[in-house]
């Protein structure tokens, strides 16, 4: 229970740190990854999940190079690399289900939050703070693990 607190912790010091500077720091990052492990070992990590979800993720960044190089678009247009580390250090937090289910959902949420922000707050906004808005879906999901470990 304790390494999902701090895992918890960390994403809200992220998701902050994205939405003020539209960069994380790669230390929060590594200590998250950490965190992440020390959560997953705890509750009895399954490889071949991390595996999985590993793998689903590569073959989704593998689509979206594909998308880049049809359109002639820079990666950095798309997603930071922020975004896509801390996308890598949460994999083993998930089994593969819930790690499909969650990451799908969470990009949809993230256009949805980011079009309204857009629509009623800062029409001129270039960049997603993806890790924000991925952030906030993840309380979501962890929030009744802690409850469940009580």
């Amino acid at each position: 229970m304790i390494a999902y607190l701090i895992v918890i912790g960390l994403v809200v010091v992220l998701a902050i740190q994205d939405m003020q500077h539209r960069q994380v720091s790669v230390w929060l990052l590594a200590v998250l990854g950490a965190a992440t492990l020390w959560a997953a070992y705890s509750n009895h990590l399954i490889w071949i999940d991390m595996l999985l979800n590993a793998g689903y993720l590569l073959f989704l960044f593998a689509l979206t190079g594909l998308y880049l190089l049809v359109t002639r678009r820079k990666p950095a247009q798309m997603i930071g690399k922020g975004d896509i580390v801390f996308l890598i250090v949460l994999l083993p937090l998930f089994s593969f289900e819930a790690f499909s289910y969650w990451l799908i959902l969470s990009l949809l949420v993230s256009l949805i939050i980011h079009g309204l922000v857009q629509w009623l707050i800062r029409p001129k906004e270039p960049s997603i703070p993806l890790v924000t808005y991925l952030s906030l879906c993840l309380m979501f999901h962890l929030i009744p693990t802690l409850f469940e470990s009580i």
